[in-house]
């Protein structure tokens, strides 16, 4: 199966690369458009003349002076608050070792989510 973005992956950690033709100079955005906590960004590539949406999803808010964080509450992040509220999360000398690395990677990613940067 062929693709209309075989250069998606070096767009994905260089959001200038075309991800349809791998130029790597400045895309032609149409400026973003918010709706909620989801922001558009329609953009162009001048070589290809492709175009793409890229779109992006808040993840938190950060006071300026006091780093104060409100994490957005995404359906995993609540998700794994939920199971952390009702314990779910604590170690448990009857897990299996699969279960027991499975919770400790929903504590490092909640500790991870809430910490500041």
């Amino acid at each position: 199966m062929t693709t209309s973005m075989p250069h998606i992956l070096q767009h994905q950690v260089h959001a200038f690369i075309c991800p349809c033709c791998g130029y790597e100079e400045e895309t032609v955005g149409e400026g973003p458009q918010a709706f909620g906590a989801e922001v558009f960004e329609t953009v162009t590539c001048p070589r290809c003349k492709e175009s793409w949406r890229n779109e992006y999803r808040l993840f938190a808010t950060r006071h300026k002076a006091s780093n104060e964080v409100a994490i957005v509450q995404t359906q995993p992040l609540a998700a794994l608050m939920a199971l952390d509220a009702m314990s779910w999360l604590d170690e448990d000398p009857c897990d299996t070792p699969e279960l027991a690395a499975a919770k400790k990677q929903a504590r490092e990613a909640l500790a991870g989510a809430q910490k500041p940067n």
